[in-house]
């Protein structure tokens, strides 16, 4: 099987010392060295992503599914992130590996220098889609690289930035929410990745009683759920009183 993983590249350029990484792979790419760079779309807009390409002067483009994939440099990455209008997001391919298990996910992903990337101050998320035997649960892998990026910095460092994932609460100024952190409302969910348990009309809590996963062992289980602080749902039971709350925002 081969796995491949790329660094999507979010308003970088804002970044100033991020700045100094950029010269640096600059260097790396007057080694002759092309990057591979894939433009995700939705499906359907492909060949319309492929005639905005070819008006921004990239001639060479290969049509994948909801994606196209080019050749280029940093330079031609951070120009597409401001000029495309059909592109969901740019992509580059960092490295591509041959992985048995979940260790080979690990080993080979420590051997990529994470810190000529993004630097110690900065937050990253790992994101993306699985399709494999190799692990049970779909999330799982993205788990694993994320604890190899953070261990190469620790190596480094002796110190790891921290995950940030795309927070609607900050997207949308959610007031007090978003965050852990004392003074915001407590919104928490603890699940058990492990833990297998049986679908059955017992144990279905959805208003309508049923569920097409009837009689199914499903992995992965939702311990608890903490809304506002209070515990709404706890060792298979509903809490009585609700503990919604309207959300206000900063605006």
């Amino acid at each position: 099987m081969y796995s491949l993983f790329a660094f999507k590249f979010v308003l970088l350029y804002k970044s100033k010392s991020l700045s100094r990484n950029v010269e640096m792979m600059n260097k790396e790419e007057a080694k002759g060295k092309k990057l591979i760079i894939t433009l995700k779309t939705v499906f359907g807009l492909e060949e319309v992503l492929v005639e905005e390409l070819a008006e921004l002067g990239y001639k060479d483009s290969k049509i994948l599914n909801r994606a196209v994939q080019i050749k280029g440099t940093w330079n031609d990455v951070y120009y597409l992130n401001v000029h495309l209008r059909c592109a969901i997001s740019v992509l580059v391919q960092i490295e591509t590996f041959r992985i048995r298990n979940e260790d080979d996910l690990y080993k080979q992903s420590m051997k990529i220098d994470w810190t000529k990337y993004f630097t110690l101050d900065k937050t990253f998320a790992v994101k993306g889609a699985v399709f494999s035997d190799l692990f049970s649960h779909t999330q799982y892998p993205f788990l694993v690289v994320k604890d190899a990026i953070a261990d190469t910095f620790r190596k480094k460092h002796n110190d790891r930035p921290d995950v940030n994932i795309k927070r609607p609460a900050i997207l949308f100024d959610v007031k007090h929410r978003g965050f852990l952190k004392e003074g915001y409302f407590a919104d928490l969910v603890v699940v058990d990745l492990e833990k297998e348990h049986r679908v059955e009309t017992s144990n279905i809590l959805y208003k309508c009683g049923w569920s097409p996963f009837e009689g199914t062992i499903l992995k992965g289980s939702v311990e608890r759920t903490l809304l506002n602080g209070k515990w709404v749902f706890k060792e298979g039971e509903v809490a009585v009183q609700t503990a919604a709350k309207a959300l206000t925002f900063d605006r």
